[in-house]
């Protein structure tokens, strides 16, 4: 299985960078049959968050960052979000939870207090 996901495009840079997913085909097939053993679907493959704080860190490190900036990074899918905060190519921080809010403005409002809460 591949799969990509483009980057930010760099200004005067006419290529454009992708991150690049590759899961193995057999072990996808194990994956289902569990799954499916289960009486259950899968519906989709995602990127964990020490995958995303991987990514962070080579491109803090590609980027020659000051090694006390600090990163954050935040992934909301639907009601899931997750906000995760690296220094010096390291997780300092990981933090997930769902969203309660009865619409779309109030999940917003609930995620900028979830985003306050872990910088704080």
């Amino acid at each position: 299985m591949l799969d990509f996901l483009p980057l930010p495009r760099v200004e005067g840079d006419a290529s454009r960078a992708v991150l690049i997913f590759m899961f193995d085909r057999e072990k996808l097939d194990v994956l289902n049959e569990v799954v499916e053993a289960a009486g259950l679907e899968l519906e989709q493959l995602g990127v964990s968050s020490v995958a995303t704080a991987e990514l962070v860190a080579r491109t803090e490190r590609d980027r020659n960052l000051a090694p006390d900036d600090t990163t954050l990074t935040v992934a909301r899918d639907g009601k899931r979000i997750e906000i995760s905060l690296m220094r010096s190519r390291h997780l300092l921080f990981t933090h997930s939870t769902q969203l309660t809010g009865s619409d779309d403005q109030q999940d917003s409002r609930l995620a900028s207090a979830e985003i306050r809460r872990a910088l704080g």
